[in-house]
Order: C-alpha cells, then structure tokens, then sequence
C-alpha cells in the first residue's frame, strides 16, 4: 500500500505544469473508477486529486489558496 507523504507532495505541486495536474487527476479519477473494488491504494489517489485541485483553484485565483501552500512557505 502507498503512504502519501503530504507535505513533500504538496511542494511538488507548486512547480508542476497545469498540464501535469489535470493528467494526475484524470489517471486518479480512472483508477478509482476501475479498481475501487479491490485496490488499497484508491485513498492515496484520492489525496493526490484533492491537492491538485486545489493548486490549479489558487492558480485561478489566487485568493482561493489552500492552507498548505502557506504553511510550506510559498505564500497565500
């Protein structure tokens, strides 16, 4: 089973293309649709969608920061 390490996760996406994020989400939203039966890793999947949603909503408006962005350091 995959351990989500958030905080090294979470920086990662700070300089992750647009692209990249919306790929990450579409092959998480795959693999929970098809494996949500009998995969262990579907909340790991589940993390990595939620944190790239929210780094693509900050950089739509800035104001809709997620609070790990501050707390890492990179501002709100």
């Amino acid at each position: 089973m995959k351990i989500m390490q958030h905080d090294a996760y979470q920086k990662n996406l700070v300089g992750t293309p647009t692209e990249s994020l919306m790929e990450i989400i579409r092959q998480c939203t795959d693999v929970i649709r098809l494996q949500s039966d009998f995969n262990p890793n579907i909340g790991y999947y589940t993390d990595e969608i939620h944190y790239c949603h929210a780094e693509m909503r900050y950089r739509q408006e800035p104001k809709n920061a997620p609070m790990w962005r501050k707390r890492l350091g990179f501002g709100a």
